[in-house]
């Protein structure tokens, strides 16, 4: 009779976090609180808008994104939910020829501080 164990190796956050100071810790921290802020995108995208200056005062730069990376993981909301390359289809739709009329009725009021349109 044999003995099978089974082992699971995981590398913890923590573990990882290990061989960086602990300024580089906190910049990659920021890096993946942005990347969820700004609608968890793809980690190719996020480096493409922060190097192009996309967003405005960022603190963070390409090797911060990358240390996040490396410290969580791709950023599952940014895998989940998304098409890949699926286009949606379009509706084909015909103009129908209709001779009723149609009004529009507005009101204008004047007043002495703003002139206001209310349709």
């Amino acid at each position: 009779m044999t003995v099978t164990k089974n082992l699971a190796l995981v590398t913890t956050t923590k573990e990882k976090m290990e061989g960086y100071i602990k300024k580089k810790c906190e910049r990659a921290k920021l890096a993946h609180h942005i990347q969820k802020t700004k609608g968890r995108l793809r980690t190719k995208d996020f480096l493409e808008i922060v190097e192009k200056g996309g967003i405005l005062n960022c603190p963070i730069n390409r090797k911060d994104i990358l240390a996040a990376e490396d410290f969580f993981g791709t950023d599952i909301g940014s895998i989940k939910g998304k098409l890949q390359g699926e286009k949606c289809k379009t509706l084909k739709t015909t103009p129908t020829s209709s001779s009723t009329q149609q009004m529009l009725h507005t009101s204008i009021k004047m007043s002495p501080y703003a002139s206001t349109l209310c349709l």
